[in-house]
């Protein structure tokens, strides 16, 4: 059942999360996005930038402000943001989260679009273009996974992620925010996916995801 109107809330897009892997993609993030989300090795204060700590494992850092991608990662000091890795796809789930002092979050990707319209918190941010991780491993990997129709899934630290290109740009999403997620692009690439999405154009060559939108 399609929500009702007392409990849809209307979204539009004011900001964009960039996470990213090298120095390079870091140096282009701070000039284009809202905020940027880094691995500890790329990490430093900044007014822009949140942590994401390892996905597995204890992490003893500390950092200004914490992507959280996993409920442990809850119980560090600092400003906390809701990852993708939480996977909230209802209201339980936000308030949860809210009782820890995380009121924006990232939805989770098997949230469909009736789930994304009645999640109550103060800011909403959706995955909206990356390799998705499909598999976690404990061990720090690099290189690439090949299944037996040949296709490539490259290893990134402790995700393994998806062989095609997950993008929503060209449809219109209900979220406060955007998180664009990168791998290998180089900083003329991302410059380009940012403007598909602010120019309201369509990728080729991804998926669209399972959020029903």
């Amino acid at each position: 059942m399609i929500a009702s109107e007392k409990e849809i809330i209307r979204r539009n897009v004011r900001e964009y999360v960039f996470k990213v892997k090298n120095k390079q993609q870091l140096d282009a993030a701070l000039r284009l996005a809202d905020y940027v989300i880094t691995p500890p090795e790329l990490y430093f204060e900044h007014e822009k930038i949140w942590l994401a700590p390892p996905r597995f494992g204890e992490f003893s850092g500390s950092a200004r402000e914490i992507y959280c991608q996993n409920v442990g990662h809850l119980m560090l000091p600092g400003i906390k943001h809701g990852g993708f890795g939480l996977n909230v796809i209802n209201n339980e789930a936000a308030e949860i989260l809210a009782g820890f002092g995380v009121n924006d979050i990232t939805v989770g990707v098997e949230a469909n679009i009736k789930d994304i319209l009645r999640i109550k918190c103060k800011i909403l941010t959706i995955y909206a273009y990356g390799r998705f991780p499909l598999m976690l491993t404990r061990q720090r990997l690099h290189g690439n996974l090949t299944d037996r129709t040949k296709r490539r899934f490259p290893i990134a630290g402790d995700e393994i992620l998806n062989s095609v290109k997950l993008s929503l740009s060209g449809k219109k999403v209900n979220a406060d925010r955007l998180l664009l997620d990168f791998f290998d692009e180089t900083p003329a690439e991302i410059e380009d996916i940012l403007n598909c999405f602010r120019d309201n154009i369509n990728m080729e060559n991804i998926t669209r995801g399972l959020y029903g939108i």
